[in-house]
């Protein structure tokens, strides 16, 4: 069996409503589904669609991380990612780093929205202006097949979690020098240029999970983090404090 198109998202309740928002775009043989990972390639063998449509989300189906997955399971697969709800431009770039063709996003308004997906069913890649905007502002994309070293994974650990650098000197037996120099090499991998942008593609990326967020000692980089990263540290806080006491 054949689709023309299969959209995945977690919000089960709205894919009745992105299959028909897809149908009068004029996209037939619409397909819809909130199966995750190895559901969904078993999924996409089955049908077979022309082109997926997955929904952007952090630490769901739609991270950069799992389109990547998906883009090397099934590399001649034309992947769009639909942004739906609000999604930093920013770091919407690492979904087209990893293997998606295009980029639409609901919240630059209906009329353009609609114009995107017009441009992706007569086989064009469209890229929403925002994003291609943050796009032609980098010289060179990121090497997306670089591994995270162990050392440099700690370090970035710690860095999520708040730790300072003299904490991570103390806390490896390492040097002030390496912390830096393991720093300044993350950076260089993911292209950013603060710790506070580390942290949002560590996140973004999967690097770092939601489980492995303790409770961080320092307030400014708590405040640059996306809401539910906060509310998850608000969680941890007090389970560990209920394990004191």
């Amino acid at each position: 069996m054949r689709a023309g198109v299969l959209f995945v998202s977690r919000h089960t309740k709205l894919l009745p409503w992105y299959k028909t928002l897809l149908e009068e775009a004029g996209y037939r043989d619409v397909h819809v589904t909130d199966k995750d990972k190895d559901g969904l390639n078993m999924l996409i063998n089955e049908l077979n669609p022309r082109r997926i449509f997955i929904t952007s989300n952090f630490y769901s189906i739609g991270t950069p991380y799992m389109v990547g997955l998906l883009h090397d399971m099934f590399p001649r697969k034309n992947i769009t990612v639909a942004s739906m709800e609000e999604f930093p431009d920013e770091m919407a770039v690492w979904f087209i780093f990893h293997g998606a063709g295009s980029y639409v996003n609901f919240l630059d308004g209906f009329e353009e929205f609609k114009n995107g997906l017009k441009h992706i069913l007569y086989g064009e890649d469209y890229i929403a202006p925002a994003v291609k905007e943050v796009i032609d502002g980098i010289d060179e994309f990121p090497d997306c097949k670089l591994k995270v070293e162990k050392r440099q994974k700690e370090i970035l650990f710690m860095l999520c979690n708040g730790y300072t650098k003299k904490k991570m000197q103390n806390e490896l037996q390492i040097s002030e020098y390496t912390v830096h120099y393991h720093l300044k090499e993350l950076m260089s991998i993911f292209h950013v240029h603060s710790r506070e942008d580390l942290i949002k593609v560590a996140f973004c990326l999967d690097i770092i999970t939601k489980k492995q967020l303790r409770f961080h000692e320092n307030r400014d980089l708590i405040a640059s983090l996306p809401e539910w990263a906060r509310a998850q540290i608000t969680m941890n806080r007090r389970l560990v404090n209920d394990c004191k006491n």
